[in-house]
């Protein structure tokens, strides 16, 4: 993604935009300094 995060969960469905529907998914952030993904995550849905 654009925004350096990426998302970790179940593929669910795609909606009539072509927006991906993820369930049990969880938010990873980068890094600022080292390029290596964080630690912290959080459940998203």
């Amino acid at each position: 993604m654009p925004d350096g995060c990426m998302w970790v969960g179940a593929f669910l469905c795609s909606d009539h935009n072509t927006n991906s529907i993820l369930g049990s998914a969880q938010e990873f952030l980068k890094t600022t300094g080292g390029g290596s993904w964080g630690e912290d995550s959080r459940v998203t849905g």
